[in-house]
């Protein structure tokens, strides 16, 4: 995000992801209980999340039905529409 000139999690728009803190806490967690590299716990994430994945139609309608995003900026504006 700092590439893009973030300074701080956006609260809105294709660039606000995650919670911020949410890695760090995974790899605590790891650290504290676990014995496999961070990179090979989230490896099977890696496929979903840049290829998504398959839903049933009904859910799919449902989530389609109620994602009309609301443009926080004019950056996020010109992305969704």
């Amino acid at each position: 995000l700092a590439a893009a000139g973030f300074s701080s999690m956006p609260q809105g728009g294709v660039h606000a992801v995650t919670v911020p803190g949410a890695v760090a806490g995974w790899q605590a967690l790891r650290d504290r209980f676990g014995s496999k590299p961070l990179a090979e716990l989230l490896a099977p994430a890696i496929p979903y999340a840049t290829e998504g994945l398959p839903l049933g139609e009904i859910t799919a309608q449902a989530w389609a039905d109620a994602s009309v995003p609301t443009p926080l900026t004019v950056s996020s504006a010109r992305r969704f529409w």
